[in-house]
């Protein structure tokens, strides 16, 4: 596969209709040919399309003799569409008896939406957060107007089963944080339009269980187990038999225990923009410190918002499973006084201070200690040092 290409500035949506938005405005490429013929590049994106698969696209089994000369037609009205300034790279290029849409991922709607809801993260919160962005992508049905294109289609049936996927997964993390009152309505539709999909009847159960209603998370069984049987004749899978042994015997792991306040100083203010590498630090730092490692690191950085807020993105995730507290401006949050307040050694736990770093004892096992300091803050020997640079203006 040829090397990520640079990116032109143009976006090309499919998860609804196609959309196509150049720097310096949405453009409308009207010809039905032209239009297929973007989408199968679309959906080929970056990968060259040989001409005979571009000729089956366009007209079926029974192409026209012109069909290669109008090809490449087409292929000119849609570079000039995408690409009016002749002076910018090419777009649609000729590639090795083919053609290929050289864009990056991020051009395409459905390329960033499969990036978003691949490797997820484990918090439950961050978890929410992408698969709402990844959601929020669609627009309608993937390759909308294109029915009759094998290759569209197939594009289509792929991205909505990851979809569906993907809900599940919003769903499933929702209800690791005790939302089922917002999560059980919409799993009441989607089990009614995919009333064979065995995992959604599971995290209806499990919604109904949290709320509260134990009879109507039995009903919900016996409505799956009633529509498989009569339908198909199959009895529910092992993971809907044992959630329903779970809910008649109240097994308490059922139970989703509420995540640890957050103290004041660490409450996210705004969305976290720029510093995606420097959180994946914190969160490797943090996974350490769960798998029981005792973790001292120093945060340094020219401005005192920027690395606190870098901070509470990553107290906010690790609230979801273990106590975090603050030690900044001479305050602790939570005092050490309240109940499950500060970390213990035989759990994990996070504490941010602002004290400087080789002032106290160092972390017991399980805890990470984030100091956070200025530029020229020293750091003790065997400390994890995260230094942030200034952000760029954009």
């Amino acid at each position: 596969m040829p090397a990520e290409p640079d990116d032109p500035g143009i976006r090309i949506g499919v998860l609804g209709p196609l959309t196509i938005d150049r720097p310096d405005g949405p453009v409308t490429l009207r010809g039905v040919k032209e239009r297929t013929l973007l989408a199968v590049l679309t959906a080929h994106r970056d990968r060259t399309v040989p001409l005979p698969v571009l000729v089956e696209a366009l007209w079926g089994e029974r192409p026209p003799p012109s069909a290669h000369k109008s090809v490449q037609t087409f292929v000119l009205r849609v570079r000039k569409a995408l690409r009016p300034d002749r002076s910018a790279p090419e777009v649609v290029v000729t590639d090795g008896g083919g053609y290929r849409l050289a864009l990056p991922g991020a051009a395409v709607d459905a390329d960033r939406f499969t990036a978003l809801v691949e490797d997820l993260p484990d918090a439950p919160q961050a978890a929410v957060d992408r698969l709402r962005s990844a959601l929020a992508l669609w627009r309608g049905t993937a390759y909308l107007d294109f029915e009759t294109c094998d290759v569209a289609r197939a594009q289509a049936r792929r991205l909505d089963e990851l979809r569906l996927t993907a809900s599940e997964e919003l769903a499933a993390a929702q209800l690791n944080l005790d939302r089922a009152e917002a999560v059980v309505p919409d799993l009441e539709r989607l089990v009614d339009d995919h009333p064979y999909r065995e995992r959604l009847w599971a995290l209806l159960i499990r919604g109904l269980y949290q709320q509260g209603r134990q009879g109507d998370a039995l009903g919900a069984f016996d409505r799956v187990r009633r529509r498989l049987a009569d339908d198909l004749g199959v009895e529910p899978g092992r993971e809907l038999r044992d959630l329903h042994a779970r809910v008649l015997a109240q097994d308490p792991r059922l139970d989703v225990r509420a995540p640890h306040p957050l103290p004041r100083e660490l409450i996210p203010a705004g969305r976290l923009v720029g510093r995606e590498a420097e959180l994946a630090t914190l969160r490797r730092w943090w996974s350490l410190a769960c798998a029981g490692r005792p973790v001292l690191a120093v945060l340094r950085g020219p401005g005192e918002s920027d690395r606190l807020r870098l901070v509470q993105e990553l107290a906010a995730e690790a609230a979801e499973r273990a106590p975090v507290v603050a030690d900044l401006g001479g305050v602790i949050d939570p005092p050490p006084g309240d109940p499950g307040g500060g970390p213990g050694p035989s759990r994990p736990g996070l504490l941010v201070t602002d004290r400087p770093a080789g002032t106290r004892p160092g972390p017991p096992p399980g805890q990470l200690v984030v100091h956070v300091a200025g530029v020229d803050a020293d750091a003790p020997d065997g400390a994890a040092v995260l230094d942030l640079a200034p952000l760029p203006p954009a």
